[in-house]
C-alpha cells in the first residue's frame, strides 16, 4: 500500500490511495485506485434530510489550496460542516421532479 492522497472532486474533499491486494476472499490479488469522499457531522440544514452526516465542502481557494498543499494536520482541519446560510434547498421528499425538464 502506498500513502493517502488528497484530491478534489468539484467541491468535495476527497481521499485517494492505491492499494495492492485481495479483490475478494481467496481471490487474485490486485493493485486498485481506492476513492472516497470526506464526511461531516450534518449542518442545520441538511440535518432536516440527512442526520448521520453531509460531505465536507471545500468553497474558497484557501481552502482549496490548504487541501491540496497544506499538512495533513491542515487539510484535515478542514473537516468540518459547510454553513447552512451558505446552501440552499433544492428539492426534498419523494416526489422529486426534473427541475431541468423543458
Amino acid at each position: 500500500q502506498s500513502g493517502v492522497d488528497l484530491v478534489t472532486i468539484g467541491n468535495e474533499a476527497w481521499r485517494w490511495r492505491r492499494n495492492n491486494g485481495l479483490i475478494e476472499k481467496d481471490g487474485p490479488s490486485a493493485e486498485l485506485d481506492v476513492y472516497s469522499f470526506m464526511t461531516t457531522t450534518p449542518n442545520a440544514l441538511v440535518g432536516t434530510i440527512n442526520h448521520e452526516r453531509m460531505p465536507v465542502l471545500l468553497s474558497t481557494d484557501e481552502q482549496f489550496a490548504t487541501w491540496m498543499t497544506g499538512t495533513p494536520d491542515e487539510a484535515f482541519s478542514l473537516l468540518k460542516e459547510h454553513p447552512p446560510d451558505n446552501m440552499r434547498m433544492v428539492q426534498s421528499g419523494f416526489e422529486k421532479r426534473d427541475m431541468l425538464e423543458a
